[in-house]
């Protein structure tokens, strides 16, 4: 891909795919290591309070 011609339009793109590729998997990467919970999910124990009635 590094010496295809940088004037062939198919070559350029065929760089710009797998430039957005990397892209995708690296907020893909980043998406599941700050924000796992968007990949599942959640549930949540809603519990009365029984002390302080």
């Amino acid at each position: 891909m590094l010496n295809a011609d940088p004037y062939d339009i198919e070559a350029q793109r065929r760089i710009e795919e797998e430039i957005r590729m990397q892209n995708v998997l690296a907020n893909m990467e980043t998406a599941l290591e700050y924000s796992p919970e968007s990949f599942g999910r959640v549930r949540l124990i809603v519990l009365k309070n029984l002390f302080h009635n």
